[in-house]
């Protein structure tokens, strides 16, 4: 049951992301990685179309998915959906366009799982302070709606479906409506932004900013993982409504909801954390952390940065050039590597 955290709060920063990847411990995945040129993302090998959850590319193609919470034998579907963002990621179409194509030629994506999808084309506004309007589409709500909007991109668009609560700072989605937020969202948008006030206020540098965010994404309620552990199916799922972490969930029956065809594990959880910040000039960071690809959960999790520029950011002086620099080994302070402790020590609570 993931969950996805955006806010624009902080003034260094037009776009900050948080997200947490739930899933099965042993279900097929590459980490990210650049799969050619231009995009950026991990990608779930439990199905032939080899889709993502995340991504970014370089000419500023952004797209994080999460599912719907669905009684098991929806679940499974014909296309993955893990396809949308993909398809997304890799296409020259504007959001808007492609998704209205989108929809047109995969038939309202009836035969996808429920769905709602965070995407858009990074670009700078208002000389690098904010970034353009970003979209959500679902299958299961009967709009797409842009966020991250300003009073002037807002009325620009003259369409009284778009919500007031476009206009805010902070946005989150897990396995619930976008307008009808499960408890965990409303509280990891609280602790989101309260991070990026923090590290304005205090003048954290980047790798400061990007522990933190980890913290919030570590947040478990129950916060002793013994009790995850002695919870039923059903328990544990019940809990996840109000947990931004989920620790480790030993299944005593078939997936609650699952896409891969392969036989189903007994782990199930929080997997994978994604910190990904655009600061004002449109250069991208992007962290993942893998705390389970086994069943092992003694395993140690895997730390991996990326970054790059946005070709084609406008950030008020000039056009970046088109020339990205790539880091894959990205400089992690004290703070940030203490993450690779043993699994068992993660877990935390307010």
């Amino acid at each position: 049951m993931c969950i996805l955290l955006c806010t624009r709060k902080h003034p260094d920063y037009p776009l900050i992301i948080a997200s947490n990847r739930d899933e099965y411990f042993d279900r097929p995945t590459q980490l990210a990685g650049f799969i050619d040129e231009n995009t950026l993302c991990p990608v779930d090998l439990g199905r032939q179309e080899h889709g993502t959850w995340i991504g970014i590319t370089k000419q500023g193609r952004v797209a994080v998915l999460v599912n719907y919470r669905e009684p098991a034998m929806e679940c499974l579907n014909k296309i993955s959906r893990g396809s949308i963002p993909m398809k997304f990621l890799k296409s020259n179409k504007k959001a808007i366009t492609w998704s209205e194509s989108a929809n047109k030629h995969m038939n309202g994506f009836k035969d996808v799982g429920g769905f709602s999808l965070l995407f858009g084309e990074l670009q700078a506004s208002q000389g690098g302070k904010e970034i353009m309007p970003l979209h959500i589409m679902s299958n299961r709500y009967r709009e797409t709606v842009s966020v991250f909007n300003t009073e002037e991109t807002l009325n620009r668009q003259d369409n009284d479906r778009y919500h007031k609560m476009q206009l805010f700072d902070t946005i989150g989605l897990s396995n619930s409506p976008y307008l009808e937020p499960w408890p965990k969202v409303t509280e990891g948008k609280k602790l989101v932004e309260e991070v990026a006030e923090n590290a304005v206020r205090q003048k954290w540098n980047k790798d400061k900013l990007v522990s933190k965010l980890f913290e919030v994404l570590t947040v478990a309620h129950p916060s002793d993982p013994e009790k995850w552990l002695n919870y039923n199916l059903e328990e544990g799922f019940d809990q996840m409504p109000k947990s931004i972490f989920v620790p480790p969930l030993r299944k005593t029956k078939g997936p609650a909801c699952s896409e891969s065809k392969s036989k189903p594990t007994s782990l199930y959880g929080t997997r994978t954390q994604t910190v990904i910040l655009v600061d004002k000039h449109g250069k991208v960071t992007y962290v993942e952390k893998t705390l389970h690809s086994s069943e092992d959960l003694t395993e140690k999790p895997q730390l991996h940065c990326s970054e790059f520029q946005i070709q084609g950011w406008v950030d008020g002086r000039n056009a970046v050039s088109a020339e990205n620099k790539q880091n894959d080994g990205c400089e992690m302070n004290e703070q940030t590597s203490k993450q690779t402790h043993p699994v068992k020590l993660l877990y935390s609570a307010n």
